[in-house]
């Protein structure tokens, strides 16, 4: 299943110096009240990098390799660069060494020690402790390094509704109200004795939308949403609209990261992209409906404006990687700001990465045309500003 590739990106990124010495397609850099704050111009620039493929792993038809999905909530890696592939449809975490080869299956399905149900999340810690997301269980089903069976951490106080970091004592996770037709959405960095939390989110939802076949409680479509990545220590934030991405560390906010790009006014001709086969497909007990787009554009309703920034992720040497926003099936974009901020360049036709090994590997999802079966593939990266 090995296949090599070449994608070439030839032009030159700036260098990271100082504000005045950089190009007029990098950021400029200012500091507010101990706040820096970088703004990239609207222009991309395409990244100086090679992407070399050097493996893949997925498409097989049962045992190693036949993971259902390769995505960023369910790939990662840790810091030996082991490959940690979570199987909600297999109940299972599937290891890979550093070089693509199959190492271990973790968990099975069930409520006892060690396995789940409703998986939702992977969480992998640079140790190479594992954790899944179960909500039957509303616990983090963990492994040791070696795959063994470690204790559950149970969600006592709250319901995780998004990706979240355990780290000793140190819980950082999504936290939401719902309050009349309104949703408030935060991101909480809770310690053993203080919890911080990030600017919240505040948006309209529709309540219970009555279409012609069902009946759904659901936002208007395009409704921004709280967007996070990091750890115990930094958390990057972003609300997806406008383009504006905010770090925090302890509680405090240290950087903005932003780009001068215009939101897209929505329209009905977003629902048709978003709904491509002419509606949004509805399956219940005893049946199945179709809801047209014109329908959704009336009754559900649609936010102003398109979000802007999709999923964000760093990686080891701290870059800051922004997939902008798209539809399904149609090419995205990621762009890449050093750790200061500065805007490095745009990465086209690329997700967000699902994880990094060493300092030149970096792991993308792809899906074979042929086939439609996800594929985990890794790229050795060189040029200017390589990962």
């Amino acid at each position: 299943m090995r296949r090599w590739c070449v994608l070439s990106i030839v032009v030159a990124l700036a260098a990271c110096g100082a504000a005045d010495d950089r190009s007029p397609t990098s950021s400029t850099i200012t500091d507010s009240a101990g706040v820096m704050i970088a703004v990239a111009p609207a222009a991309d620039k395409p990244i100086e990098w090679t992407l070399t493929e050097v493996f893949r792993i997925g498409g097989a038809d049962s045992g190693a390799g036949s993971f259902s999905a390769a995505y960023p909530r369910v790939v990662s890696t840790d810091a030996a660069g082991r490959i940690y592939v979570l199987d909600r449809k297999q109940y299972r975490v599937e290891v890979f060494d550093p070089s693509g080869a199959h190492v271990r299956f973790l968990g099975r399905q069930g409520g006892g020690p060690g396995e789940f149900q409703d998986a939702y999340d992977l969480l992998v810690k640079p140790s190479g402790e594992v954790g899944v997301v179960d909500y039957a269980k509303s616990a983090l089903v963990r492994w040791s390094p070696d795959g063994a069976v470690l204790p559950e951490y149970a969600f006592t106080d709250f319901f995780p509704n998004g990706p979240l970091w355990l780290s000793g004592d140190t819980l950082v996770y999504m936290h939401g109200e719902r309050k009349d037709l309104t949703r408030t959405q935060a991101l909480r960095v809770r310690t053993p004795t203080d919890t911080f939390t990030t600017p919240t989110l505040t948006t309209a939802t529709s309540g219970m939308v009555m279409f012609s076949c069902i009946g759904l409680e659901m936002p208007p479509m395009f409704t921004p949403e709280l967007v996070w990545t990091g750890d115990a220590r930094r958390q990057a934030v972003t609300h997806q609209v406008p383009y504006r991405i905010d770090v925090y560390e302890g509680g405090a906010l240290i950087r903005s990261v932003r780009r001068t790009l215009t939101p897209v006014t929505t329209d009905e001709t977003h629902v048709a992209r978003l709904h491509p086969d002419g509606g949004m497909k509805v399956q219940f007990p005893g049946g199945a409906c179709t809801v047209p787009v014109n329908e959704l554009t009336e009754k559900q309703g649609v936010a102003a404006q398109l979000p802007m920034i999709e999923a964000l992720r760093y990686d080891p040497a701290g870059r800051l990687w922004a997939q902008r926003y798209g539809f399904r099936e149609e090419p995205r974009s990621v762009d890449v700001f050093a750790p200061d901020g500065d805007y490095l360049g745009t990465l086209a036709g690329k997700m967000l990465p699902l994880g990094f090994i060493g300092d030149d590997i970096v792991l993308f999802a792809e899906v074979d045309p042929d086939t439609d079966l996800p594929y985990v593939v890794a790229y050795r990266v060189t040029g200017n500003e390589r990962p």
